[in-house]
């Protein structure tokens, strides 16, 4: 069973009620109300959760909690409420079982997902990966790795076109992106 990371908890907005604000990559917690997760301390900053976002096996560190979504994903955030509220999970990651993720999502596309794609590019680059994603303000950066070297995407139609159904990533033009390639 694997497990997916959804959201960054922010921080604590009422104490009493243990209600969050979250910030999400991408629409996954737009589909659930209310579910079972797992809170994994962050440890590697606010932008990447950790284990990559993927779990095959919860750690001993997870707390399991059971989560209301109490808003809209907005601009890439909502408030949700943890109960039980047994302590403080700002900067904690929510991870969810995928299997019941896939029962509820429909056609929604998780970020995580675009790791297994098949990547390629419309200017002939050849050996792409999408290898992480970092969170931002309007969009989020895929991480992609092309000869050796890490090029940052924005996550937006100008520069990444995503195919559901033949699970496949194209990038407009990944030498325009990098740096290095002056």
């Amino acid at each position: 069973m694997a497990y997916l990371s959804l959201a960054r908890i922010k921080k604590l907005v009422h104490s009493g009620k243990g209600i969050y604000i979250c910030t999400c990559p991408g629409d996954g917690l737009g589909t659930l109300g209310s579910f079972e997760a797992f809170l994994i301390p962050g440890k590697l900053g606010p932008d990447r959760p950790p284990y990559e976002g993927r779990l095959d096996a919860i750690p001993s560190d997870a707390c399991q909690v059971q989560v209301q979504r109490n808003s809209a994903v907005r601009s890439g955030r909502c408030r949700i409420s943890i109960a039980p509220d047994t302590g403080e999970f700002s900067g904690y990651w929510l991870f969810v079982n995928e299997t019941a993720l896939h029962a509820d999502k429909g056609s929604d596309l998780y970020v995580f997902e675009l790791l297994q794609y098949r990547c390629m590019d419309r200017g002939g680059a050849e050996g792409v990966a999408i290898t992480g994603y970092s969170e931002t303000g309007a969009h989020g950066l895929l991480e992609v790795n092309w000869q050796g070297r890490t090029i940052l995407v924005p996550l937006s139609d100008k520069h990444v076109l995503i195919d559901q159904e033949n699970a496949t990533v194209t990038f407009t033009d990944l030498r325009s992106l990098d740096p290095s390639d002056d």
